[in-house]
């Protein structure tokens, strides 16, 4: 890989998230974490069309799948 590449678009937090409130950008950040640990097999988990298309329910990273 080449040191010269750089991206030409790096927006900062409050640009990206900076609208949201603070419970949401918390979930978005637990759901990330979750998926991050899955790897791969992040698509393996819930129901609904992995490749796009619809809404996924991922129940077994959400808060209520946790607390049972």
């Amino acid at each position: 890989m080449s040191d010269d590449w750089t991206w030409h678009y790096n927006p900062d937090a409050p640009h990206v998230v900076g609208a949201l409130p603070e419970e949401v950008v918390t979930e978005v950040e637990r759901l990330a974490a979750q998926l991050a640990i899955l790897g791969r097999d992040a698509g393996d988990v819930g129901r609904g069309p992995v490749e796009g298309g619809g809404h996924r329910t991922l129940d077994s990273t959400s808060s209520a799948a946790a607390a049972s």
